[in-house]
């Protein structure tokens, strides 16, 4: 498993990667973190070192240069033929699946909280509120270009398949 992250976010990447790959040893895998940075990151050679490790698939951590070149990231994957989770909803990517928060609902509580601010509210007396809606996309057409069969359970739970 290779997580793909961003070089650019402030903070210690060492700690990061420590991190992730604790977390990971927890859940079972052999993890290999992958740091992009700048406006025009080399993805290919993230994915090439990915193959490298012997990484089956990658895991698109919800950071800004990931966000920003998603397609991109989405596109090197399906040229090298490995899996990607994309962490929230970003079906659009092109990845072969994505999973987590639903944007819709995340854009609906903003706009409640805009509005009770809006109102006159004070945002430090206003409650800290969970999200709990997740969204589950599958990106048929991503499956069929790397060669990957998905099981028709996890289709069944799906929110949207993509075809």
């Amino acid at each position: 498993m290779a997580f793909l992250g961003d070089a650019g976010v402030p903070g210690s990447p060492e700690a990061s990667r420590a991190w992730d790959e604790q977390q990971a040893r927890a859940v079972g895998p052999q993890v290999r973190t992958l740091r992009v940075r700048g406006p025009s990151p080399d993805l290919d050679g993230a994915f090439e070192a990915a193959r490298r490790e012997g990484a089956q698939a990658v895991l698109v951590l919800e950071m800004p240069a990931t966000i920003e070149h998603r397609r991109r990231i989405a596109e090197s994957a399906i040229r090298h033929r490995l899996p990607t989770l994309f962490v929230g909803s970003y079906g659009d990517a092109g990845g072969l699946i994505a999973y987590g928060t639903s944007r819709g609902e995340t854009g609906q509580r903003v706009a409640g909280y805009v509005d009770k601010i809006l109102k006159g509210a004070q945002p430090g007396t206003l409650p800290v509120e969970r999200l709990t809606g997740h969204e589950l996309i599958v990106n048929l057409e991503t499956a069929r270009s790397i060669g990957v069969t998905i099981p028709a359970a996890v289709l069944e739970r799906a929110d949207r398949v993509i075809q």
